[in-house]
């Protein structure tokens, strides 16, 4: 069967690219890019003609950064690596949205890899888990633009991922931070935080002494992956201690944005609906949304009642694996439902979703097995 899945996938996507070919072909106009963005409001303010979106802000300032400029004087209020990454792909291949498919392509390793270690090896299931989420449509979407969530997404995928190996060797600890203090150079560090946090529930809930102590003495790599995309800042003298007030001045941007009212993620979730926070608070119906979003959610509630247990007032866990990935996958929606919520934020989420469904689905069919 994993053969018969495998190649619907790859049929899957050659279908995608051939159908967005025009997306991965058509050149980057650097030249006319240069001259907009003295136009953009990052440059101009209220004056500007019109609102430029993020992808085409993060283009232009992710060539302008792989071309030496500092992150911390050009649109510094969103950390630099995504769009480091998406100037790399214009430098590379002249062309701002081809580097997030090859990212896109990576995270699916990454999901299948995940995918395994959650099926002990089950290679099919873990395919269905890729399955699902190539047929995602706001992940598909996201493919098709220079965002900064597909390199958010690799980034978390590839901490996970190194974090689970590090249970059984932790010299993977350094890695999974490396992968951390990238998610913070990507957006605003509070999904790394939280993802951060979920490491040490999740290792305080093991008890186990010595991997919590190795996982800390790893942090100074997540320092490393952090501090790594602003070279070009350090190359023009700026040292640590200015680095930090950065950061704090960052942090306090981001602490004043809109406030908005708890659980505006849940009806883009289950209806698909945005109810947006700005002018005259439309409520905008969400393209992407698809009825596999509140289905895997529910399916992953119920999930915890399958590997929890509590017997003679202890706790038992069937499978520490899936533990991680449910306490990410539930403490990031918790995150998101105080946040000002955006359809793509859903991101580094619904991948998760998909596994612990499919999850639960295998432990309702053989629950001795899983």
């Amino acid at each position: 069967m994993k053969y018969y899945l495998f190649i619907f996938i790859c049929f899957l996507w050659l279908n995608f690219i051939y159908l967005n070919r025009a997306v991965y072909i058509t050149p980057y106009n650097i030249g006319f890019w240069q001259h907009e963005f003295l136009n953009t409001q990052i440059v101009k303010g209220d004056k500007a003609k019109r609102w430029y979106s993020d992808t085409e802000i993060y283009a232009i300032t992710g060539y302008k950064y792989i071309r030496g400029e500092n992150p911390t004087q050009i649109h510094p209020e969103v950390p630099p690596a995504g769009k480091l990454l998406i100037g790399g792909s214009i430098i590379l291949f002249g062309n701002e949205n081809l580097g997030n498919l090859i990212l896109g392509f990576a995270s699916l390793v990454l999901i299948y890899l995940l995918g395994r270690h959650m099926f002990s090896g089950h290679s099919p299931a873990a395919l269905l888990a890729v399955l699902l989420t190539s047929l995602d449509p706001g992940f598909r979407a996201s493919l098709t633009t220079a965002n900064i969530d597909i390199p958010q997404l690799l980034f978390l995928l590839s901490s996970l991922w190194a974090f689970l190996k590090a249970q059984n060797n932790p010299f993977w600890f350094g890695f999974s931070s490396f992968g951390l203090g990238l998610m913070m150079a990507t957006k605003f560090y509070a999904t790394a935080g939280v993802l951060f946090a979920v490491y040490c529930v999740f290792l305080l809930i093991k008890g186990r002494f010595k991997p919590f102590i190795y996982f800390f003495i790893s942090l100074p790599a997540a320092f490393f992956g952090l501090a790594l995309p602003y070279f070009s800042a350090f190359r023009e003298g700026m040292t640590l201690s200015q680095f930090w007030h950065f950061q704090g001045w960052l942090a306090s941007w981001w602490a004043g944005n809109a406030r908005v009212p708890w659980g505006g993620i849940f009806p883009i979730i289950f209806q698909g609906r945005w109810y947006t926070w700005w002018g005259t608070k439309e409520i905008v119906r969400v393209g992407e949304w698809t009825p596999l979003w509140p289905i895997a959610l529910v399916l992953s509630v119920f999930l915890i009642t399958k590997f929890i247990s509590i017997k003679n007032f202890k706790l038992k866990i069937k499978n520490y694996p899936i533990l991680l990935l449910w306490l990410w996958s539930f403490a990031y929606l918790a995150f998101l439902s105080f946040t000002s919520p955006f359809p793509r934020y859903l991101i580094p989420l619904t991948p998760f979703f998909y596994i612990l469904s499919i999850c639960f689905l295998k432990y309702l069919s053989h629950p001795r097995v899983s």
